[in-house]
């Protein structure tokens, strides 16, 4: 992020890092003159007359260009993508869409523009403006460029103070405004505050004196008001030759003779007072003072669902509304008001109106109103719902009249302006603090349990997981804050995804449809009809968001009751064709299913068969080109699929499972989410193997299971449990298997036996994998196969016979649009050119391997590989920045995804650039880092490329005889691929016939792989 800020004394950042490489004044006022002068391209023949002037031609085209470069060097714009400033041939223009560019500037005129654009009533009482014009305020440091002066430059002189000028009115303004809003709000301090920047910008302003004045003594600062009538009076006198106009004096006057009518009353008003404090909601109560603020917004309701905090919020924000209305602020409850008729006596009697014994009260109301300044708040309007008549009358007969509704639903009016009201935020706003809803808990327990407190970083995880299973409801953050005084954060959480019954309160002043959330969504329900009744219930079945389709397939839902309880508020619409429930509201739905008869079994079985059919078509799509979609509807549906899954785990629904667990696997081997599909699986066979008699009619599930859980196992670390699995599915018999798991488990345990050094049954295995494909139609697996084989075939030295199994791979891949794989295959084809010397080809096949990942979403499981791998490029072509950066990026991706079966290829190729770079003791942590995770893993071939490295490291730093010892080792191991022998011989070659003689001399000794790691610890 380029941070420039010229609203005060010149200063740039790059990523919060102060820029000092500009050569000279010229260079800083360039970069300031594109950046305000944004809008347009100029001509580089005018940017040197403006800031060179006249003098020699050619010289001052040189000192333009030497300017240019070095303001590019500086702000590091010299390659990027995306520039800050955009260059053609005779024009140059900043380019102020630039995303990771910030100018104070553009933010200030931007905070200025849209007070000046926004239809308020009165700027004044703008609480919405008030806030946009304090940021603006507080931006403006200083004049434009302080202290800024280019003595051979006129042109950008002139230039200069005219911009001076523009921003800084535009700044007095703000001032004054701010000024005036804070006085009407009778908030001195900050008044006084705004008052005195504002003279201190323009001291000769006798209005501002004035204002100051009266401020003062309204704070009852009488001596300090007098002082500034004298200060006033004096500069008048120096710069007019005049004394102040006869309304300063005569405020002087009153002031001295304690005669000023000191500050305004507080408006008419009822707002009750709450005894707790409200918590967060701070861009919620700017987004209603918009609204309210906003001339042709008069009607704004609040919608959302029982004890989200309606009722609060719409309080606060009619406290921040005192002001605006001159005529007072009115909070009206409805929770009692049954009949919609009775409603205008009660707007009467709440505002005070005196009514004739006889007559229309409705028309007394609307003619009292008719000329008023006025806000309403009607607090719970759902209980009248759907007459809104009156409403409609309201705001035709009073246009001063502005309207503020709670309710679950909708009003449905022309004149509404709908603000859907969520749960508190769950991220806090700045580091280092405590986000809203946690804060509000902390607040509540606190009045419970006084010692109880929550720091950000340190004890704060249970109380966010707490507040996220409410989902930041408030009224249930509230009840659970009233129970810490006897559990914990994780007790109640646990407590509250098994029955939302828990949370109580036996507070007297709580009305008792707020003393549980039973009782609140209690209430919503018995105002549902029979049809919206079943309706919700049957959408409890869904944990997460989901389709109108899903809903009409699996809960018989049609499209206009998923509208109406979205009305309602009892589902949210998030898209067009996408809902959700809030996960308490789900737990009711789903308890109401049997009471309402809705068959548990039924529903359950028509949810697990539509997911697992759409499991079915998403899996078809991930081995497609049209993978990218497919894993993003996947991961959409995430927790519907879950549910799904569990389902029929529960009931032993093996059909249902078999269709599952494959694109699950996928979803996992694509995307990189080992730990999270290690971690399904796993459970998933503790919860077979303690049923009975589960192994003989799982039609084939649990060998399946084992197969796909054995290779996310080994992507893991945990080789004996990969052999384990997938070596006890080959023995108890392929035939017992499908094609697809056949070709997969024979594939994928060669793999397993190449890694852990077995070479030749590794090899065995890819060839009877081969075979297997032969004549049948599994192009998918065959595909995988080639890419595995050839991957072996490559790193053991038989290059040609690699081209080929890979080239083959490739055909297939391509002919079927099988994305995933090709990225893959194009990956071990880099691999291939690096052994073949080819490094600069190697590199061009990597970065396109890591395009087609990110085509279809993979930011890490590959791309973590290749950067390895691009490390090891850089590195050989003397490139050893680049490796670096690839490198760091390589651990991060790994990290990521969880495949820790990579690092110790990354160690490797990070201690041999150390090496290279002469850093022994960085070297040597690396290897040892290295070592620890191979040995871990059981890796054998990787192990000793790491202690050929080792023994490269001991020579360097004269420990000879270890490394005779580690090359003698190596050399005779079974494990040792061909890129490990061939860095023997290099090794050897490097160091002459000294060192071959001393490691034959070895000859007939044994040395196992514990002697070896002895010597390196």
């Amino acid at each position: 992020m380029l941070k420039l800020s010229f609203l005060g004394a010149f200063s740039a950042k790059l990523d919060e890092t102060s820029l000092q490489g500009f050569e000279s004044a010229k260079v800083r006022a360039l970069l300031a003159y594109l950046m305000l002068e944004s809008e347009k391209p100029h001509s580089r023949e005018r940017l040197i007359g403006l800031f060179w002037g006249d003098g020699d031609e050619f010289k001052s085209a040189k000192n333009m260009r030497q300017a240019l470069s070095n303001l590019r060097k500086t702000i590091q714009d010299v390659d990027s993508g995306n520039p800050f400033l955009l260059l053609e041939s005779d024009t140059i223009q900043a380019n102020k869409n630039n995303p990771q560019l910030w100018l104070d500037t553009h933010v200030f005129e931007r905070l200025i523009s849209a007070c000046e654009k926004h239809p308020h009533r009165k700027i004044e009482t703008c609480l919405a403006c008030a806030h946009r014009l304090a940021q603006a305020a507080q931006l403006y440091r200083g004049e434009l460029l302080d202290g800024f002066i280019l003595k051979d430059s006129q042109y950008f002189q002139d230039w200069l103070v005219a911009r001076r000028e523009y921003f800084r009115q535009k700044a007095i303004m703000a001032l004054e405004q701010l000024t005036v809003y804070h006085q009407r709000r009778r908030e001195y301090q900050e008044a006084i505050s705004y008052a005195r920047r504002l003279l201190s910008m323009d001291d000769w302003r006798e209005e501002a004196h004035f204002l100051l004045m009266s401020l003062l003594a309204s704070a009852s600062q009488r001596s300090a008001a007098l002082k500034q009538y004298q200060t006033c009076r004096q500069i008048m006198l120096d710069e007019f030759g005049a004394e102040p106009q006869p309304e300063t004096v005569q405020l002087y006057q009153q002031i001295l003779n304690h005669q000023f009518p000191g500050g305004e009353t507080v408006l008419p008003n009822n707002l009750p007072s709450f005894g707790t404090t409200f918590v967060g909601r701070k861009k919620e109560i700017l987004q209603i003072a918009e609204h309210l603020q906003t001339r042709l917004r008069r009607l704004v309701t609040v919608i959302g669902p029982g004890g989200i905090g309606k009722t609060r919020l719409a309080l606060q924000a009619g406290q921040e509304q005192l002001y605006a209305f001159q005529d007072g602020v009115y909070w009206i409850p409805l929770d009692n008001i049954e009949d919609a008729n009775a409603l205008p006596g009660v707007i009467a009697n709440v505002i005070g109106i005196e009514l004739p014994a006889k007559g229309d009260i409705q028309a007394h109301l609307l003619n009292f109103l008719r000329h008023r300044d006025i806000l309403l708040i009607f607090d719970n309007y759902e209980s009248l719902l759907p007459e809104t008549d009156f409403i409609t009358r309201l705001l035709n007969h009073a246009p001063g009249l502005s309207i503020l509704v709670t309710s679950r639903e909708a009003l449905h009016l022309q004149s509404e302006w709908i603000f859907e009201l969520t749960g508190l935020p769950l991220q806090a706003e700045k580091m280092g603090e405590l986000p809203a809803a946690v804060l509000l808990l902390e607040q509540r327990a606190q009045r419970v349990e006084p010692q109880f407190h929550i720091s950000p970083g340190e004890n704060d995880q249970d109380a966010l997981h707490l507040c996220e299973v409410l989902n930041g409801l408030p009224l249930g953050i509230e009840l659970a804050g009233s129970m810490l005084k006897r559990y914990t954060c994780a007790e109640i959480a646990e407590q509250i995804s098994q029955d939302i019954g828990v949370l109580t309160s036996s507070l007297r002043d709580i009305p008792s449809r707020h003393r549980s959330l039973w009782a609140v969504f209690e209430h919503s329900w018995n105002l549902l009809s029979a049809k919206e009744k079943l309706a919700f219930a049957a959408l409890g079945i869904f944990p997460s968001r989901f389709t109108a389709a899903a809903a009409h397939e699996i809960g018989a839902v049609p499209s206009d009751l998923l509208d109406e309880l979205s009305r309602k508020s009892l589902v949210r619409q998030l898209d067009r064709d996408l809902y959700s429930l809030h996960p308490l509201l789900q737990q009711y739905a789903r308890k109401k299913q049997h009471s309402i008869g809705i068959p548990e079994r039924e529903i359950n079985e028509k949810f697990t068969s539509y997911y697992s059919d759409r499991a079915r078509q998403w899996e078809r799509g991930m081995k497609s080109a049209r993978v990218q979609h497919a894993l993003d509807e996947f991961s959409l549906e995430w927790l519907n699929l879950t549910a799904a899954w569990n389902m029929a785990l529960a009931v032993l629904d093996f059909k249902t499972l078999n269709i599952l667990l494959s694109p699950f696997f996928w979803f996992f081997e694509i995307k990189g989410k080992i730990y999270e599909g290690e971690t399904l699986f796993q459970a998933a066979l503790a919860a077979l193997q303690a049923r009975n008699e589960f192994e003989t009619r799982s039609e084939n599930f649990y060998d399946r299971l084992l197969i796909y859980y054995g290779w996310l196992s080994f992507r893991r670390g945990q080789t004996d449990r990969a052999v384990e699995n997938l070596g006890g599915a080959v023995e108890r018999g392929l035939d017992l298997l499908g094609i697809e798991e056949q070709v997969f488990a024979t594939n994928h345990l060669g793999s397993v036996f190449y890694e852990t050094g077995q070479k030749i049954k590794a090899r065995e295995l890819y060839e009877t994998a081969m075979r297997l494909c032969e004549g049948n139609q599994a192009p998918w697996n065959e595909a995988l196969t080639c890419n595995h084989y050839g991957s072996m075939l490559s790193m053991d030295g038989d290059l040609e016979q690699a081209a080929q199994i890979l080239q083959q791979g490739a055909r297939i891949a391509e002919v079927n649009q099988f994305t995933w794989i090709t990225a893959s295959i194009l990956s071990n084809l880099a691999v291939l050119a690096y052994f073949q010397q080819e490094y600069q080809s190697a590199v061009d096949l990597f970065l396109e391997s890591n395009e087609k990942s990110a085509q279809y979403g993979d930011l890490h499981r590959s791309p973590s590989v290749n950067h390895n791998n691009l490390a090891e490029c850089y590195a050989m072509l003397g490139q050893l920045d680049k490796a670096s950066e690839h490198l760091e990026a390589a651990l991060h991706h790994f990290n990521e995804c969880g495949n820790i079966v990579f690092l110790p290829y990354v160690y490797n190729t990070l201690a041999g650039i150390h090496l290279q770079a002469n850093k022994y003791a960085e070297a040597q942590q690396a290897l040892q880092n290295g070592i620890k995770s191979a040995v871990e893993n059981q890796m054998q071939a990787v192990l000793n490329n790491l202690l050929i490295d080792h023994a490269r490291y001991f020579l360097l730093t004269n420990k000879r005889q270890e490394a005779v010892k580690i090359i003698y080792y190596v050399t005779h191991s079974s494990h040792t691929i061909k890129e490990g022998h061939d860095k023997v011989s290099q090794l050897i070659e490097e160091y002459g016939e000294d060192l071959r003689k001393e490691v034959t001399r070895l000859a007939g000794r044994t040395l196992a792989q514990q002697d070896i790691l002895d010597i390196i610890r």
